[in-house]
């Protein structure tokens, strides 16, 4: 660390760690640094780009580990990393980008070439005549239309026969200029960016069929877009690959993670190459499905390559899905048919239950980007004009008979509520919604919505003219219901807080309390939520400014930093006791570990001078932030006297015998990292922990 950071409190430092290379795949090692086109079109990245500082990256950029994206696509991972030893060679069966040249009119299907092709030969691709069948399967706003032979038109002469003007006096680009031009255009149809791969121990099938148990055991309920007990693997490839992708994660294979990771930057440029192959691909619900999930992998994996590309591929996804129509009902909506026997009716069911629970699935992903890293989600609430999924028991029947015996007074699965009377039924009746919508996936879609609506508020009040418009105390006001409404609605009888937590009854019922936690945080640390990062990972001229606007923040109303450091030790207590390997669950216990953290450190010197100017020399009242019992025990009086009134009293966490002393932050980082430590799935705990563990170190 520099010496003019060594005067600066920990909590403005700096942490030491490794210096970080390109979030890109090093592809070569001998100096081509993945680029094999010519060297005087393309500048050298390392030399040329501006925006490649440490004030570029995003906050945790420095955290990820040098290596864990280095990896060689050209050698299938046993057991670490090797580097390149093939040169770029693309090829895939014989099939080429430039060797095949299809006519404008011709069917795709019919092209000679593709009969090897083993794409279309194990994929399924919406074709130009489709039947009413097919129309549901790939529901879409307009067909989708096969690849067409890309050529650049002539630009032709100049109408007139006056002398091309010149406005401005630039230099001319001159015909040196011109070939650069024409070169930069050619150089993707002329040399591939991919090196060619190689597969040379794929995992056995009993591996494979291993790894998709495992996520139907354990990751299916967390997004529950592939119907089980129709799905045969063999007949997806693409979106099996995902699965197994997934699943590995959860064995106790060795390399799993390193094989999670490559497959998964296989399986995207597998999808990059289906795309650009033929653009029908991206009209298909098992595309869409592998991007989702692919996604969701990328988020929690802890390559850092990957983390990049999931999230510039939201905004992709996001659009995919409304040109597919996943947000509109007369897409999604079962067809109602005559269907003379139940495996028709069944079948037909499936089709368009998936297509609605897919785009609720993207809906939840998009959604999540709020909570979990403070990003601005692209789905509007007013696009959501879906049904709700059925109940879990309909979507879980084993068979056709199991399916029909679930409903024997209707030959069609009954219809479910739309998402506007839904909610409308929320806001306006929360505590009673609660029992008419008891199903828990059902649950998780609506505090998903409303912790959405929370966010959407948090960003109308805290931009710098909000204060200033007629719509501020409104808006506050509305949160407020906000937050009362959620609270209701996922605890119709003891409310949130002090929570008055039994044993949770599912995993989903523990992600419901985390939900709330999650929108209690957005609305109670507007300012924190925005500032923590810059202020505990940024040099000092961003770093203070933070943390001086976080500590008037903490001033202006004294009662939303003790509520936020209550709902955070709330969240932390509830992992640690609850953990399910959830994607999200590290960037849970990472965000109320590190909230807890600095709200220790930055009241603590307020907190001791009001104790002694208030109650000097008598004892204080124990207040445990993270306890969890009967709503009426005299915990919750304490609880509820410091969170409402200030009122002077020993504030204690799990771990943390005094909270606001001078050990107090210290062990609080100690006990986000012991419970973070123990998230045993995903990858992305590494990178969390390492960041905690720097604050440590300081």
């Amino acid at each position: 660390m520099a010496d003019s950071q060594s005067s600066v409190p920990p909590i403005l430092q700096e942490a030491t760690m490794p210096e970080m290379g390109s979030a890109a795949i090093h592809e070569d090692e001998a100096g081509s640094n993945g680029s094999y086109v010519l060297p005087e079109v393309f500048p050298d990245f390392a030399q040329s780009a501006p925006c490649s500082g440490p004030d570029m990256l995003s906050l945790l950029d420095w955290n990820y580990p040098d290596n864990l994206d280095d990896f060689d696509m050209t050698c299938w991972p046993s057991t670490g990393w090797f580097p390149p030893t093939e040169p770029p060679n693309f090829h895939f069966d014989g099939l080429s980008p430039l060797g095949r040249s299809l006519s404008q009119t011709q069917p795709l299907e019919a092209s000679a070439s593709s009969k090897d092709d083993p794409l279309h030969k194990h994929l399924r691709i919406p074709g130009g005549s489709r039947n009413a069948d097919e129309e549901e399967h790939y529901p879409m706003l307009w067909p989708a239309t096969q690849p067409k032979h890309l050529t650049l038109p002539r630009l032709g002469p100049s109408k007139s026969s006056n002398p091309l003007s010149s406005y401005i006096g630039l230099p001319s680009i001159g015909s040196r200029g011109a070939s650069i031009l024409q070169d930069i255009l050619e150089a993707p149809f002329e040399q591939s960016i991919w090196p060619a791969a190689s597969i040379p121990s794929f995992p056995t099938p009993q591996q494979l069929d291993h790894c998709i148990d495992l996520y139907f055991a354990h990751f299916d309920k967390w997004v529950p877009i592939i119907h089980q007990p129709s799905f045969d693997p063999a007949k997806e490839p693409v979106l099996t690959l995902v699965l197994i992708m997934i699943g590995a994660c959860y064995t106790d294979f060795e390399g799993a993670a390193a094989f999670s990771i490559a497959l998964s930057e296989f399986i995207r440029r597998l999808l990059v190459f289906m795309a650009e192959h033929d653009p029908r691909f991206v009209r298909t619900e098992y595309y869409i499905s592998a991007q989702l999930l692919n996604s969701v992998f990328g988020f929690a994996s802890g390559s850092q390559r990957l983390y990049e590309l999931a999230e510039s591929s939201r905004g992709a996804l996001v659009n995919y899905a409304r040109c597919m129509g996943l947000f509109d009902p007369h897409h999604t909506a079962q067809k109602s048919k005559d269907h003379s026997d139940t495996q028709s009716r069944w079948e037909s069911w499936i089709c368009a239950e998936r297509a609605l629970r897919m785009g609720w699935a993207i809906f939840a992903y998009d959604a999540a980007s709020a909570g979990m890293r403070n990003a601005r989600p692209y789905i509007l609430l007013n696009e959501l004009k879906l049904d709700l999924p059925c109940l879990t028991k309909h979507w879980k029947a084993a068979s056709k008979q199991a399916w029909a015996a679930i409903h024997p007074w209707t030959e069609q699965c009954p219809r479910t509520d739309s998402f506007q009377s839904c909610i409308s039924r929320v806001v306006e009746h929360p505590a009673s919604a609660h029992s008419v919508y008891d199903d828990d996936y059902v649950r998780f879609i609506i505090l998903t919505v409303l912790t959405r609506m929370v966010w959407d508020n948090k960003e109308a009040t805290t931009h710098q003219a909000a204060m200033h418009l007629s719509t501020y105390d409104a808006l506050l006001k509305g949160r407020a219901e906000l937050l009362q409404i959620l609270d209701d609605f996922a605890s119709p009888i003891t409310g949130y807080y002090p929570s008055a937590i039994a044993e949770p009854s599912n995993e989903y019922t523990v992600q419901h309390w985390l939900q709330v936690g999650i929108a209690h945080g957005l609305a109670e640390g507007v300012v924190i939520c925005d500032l923590f990062g810059i202020m505990l990972w940024q040099d000092d001229s961003r770093a203070i400014p933070a943390r001086n606007r976080i500590l008037r923040w903490c001033r202006e109303n004294p009662r939303n930093p003790r509520a936020l450091l209550y709902t955070c030790a709330q969240g932390l207590m509830i992992t640690r006791l609850y953990p399910c390997n959830h994607p999200q669950e590290a960037y849970n216990i990472f965000h109320c570990g590190l909230i807890c953290f600095i709200l220790s450190t930055l009241l603590l010197a307020d907190y001791q001078a009001k104790a002694i100017s208030e109650s000097p020399g008598s004892p204080f009242p124990v207040c445990k932030l993270d306890w969890q019992g009967a709503p009426d025990g005299p915990e919750v009086i304490a609880i509820r006297d410091w969170i409402e009134n200030g009122t002077p009293s020993l504030v204690r966490m799990h771990g943390v015998p005094e909270v606001f002393s001078e050990p107090g932050p210290r062990q609080i980082l100690q006990q986000t990292a012991d419970v973070l430590s123990k998230v045993s799935v995903w990858g992305i705990k590494h990178i969390l922990l390492n960041a905690v563990r720097g604050l440590l170190h300081d």
